[in-house]
């Protein structure tokens, strides 16, 4: 019967830690997004918190690279985090059109108005009929 008992107590035990836990978790979870919300230059990005036994592993988009660095520094900032995962991508956006070159500007050209599938440079002796060599 003695047995029976320990078993009970580690039990209940164990499974007040992992509530314990758990709720630890959410609250670290809610201040990590607060602290994120309340950072200017993080208020208008997209970035996810998830928080595992103190470990905190933030996700989503970010305009800079400098903004992906802050949210990284205020996470750990906060009360009960252990370690913090920066998996935030930072927005990559194609570069404004050049101001100096028109929409319909030309490729540069190389020099050469034939281009190497044309055949004349591909075949050695300039690609003269009877001149190929086996």
């Amino acid at each position: 019967m003695r047995f029976g008992k320990w078993i009970a107590i580690a039990a209940v035990a164990g499974m007040t830690f992992a509530c314990n836990s758990e709720r630890h978790d959410a609250a670290v979870n809610q201040a990590v997004m607060a602290k994120l919300s309340e950072d200017p230059q993080l208020a208008r990005n997209s970035v996810n918190v998830e928080t595992q036994h103190g470990h905190v592993t933030l996700t989503g988009q970010v305009m800079t690279e400098d903004q992906r660095q802050i949210a990284a520094q205020r996470a750990q900032e906060v009360s009960g985090v252990k370690q913090v995962t920066n998996h935030i991508q930072v927005a990559v956006s194609s570069p404004p059109p050049s101001a100096t070159a028109p929409d319909n500007a030309a490729p540069p050209s190389s020099g050469s108005n034939e281009t190497p599938e044309s055949g004349a440079d591909n075949k050695p002796n300039g690609g003269a009929p009877g001149s190929e060599q086996e």
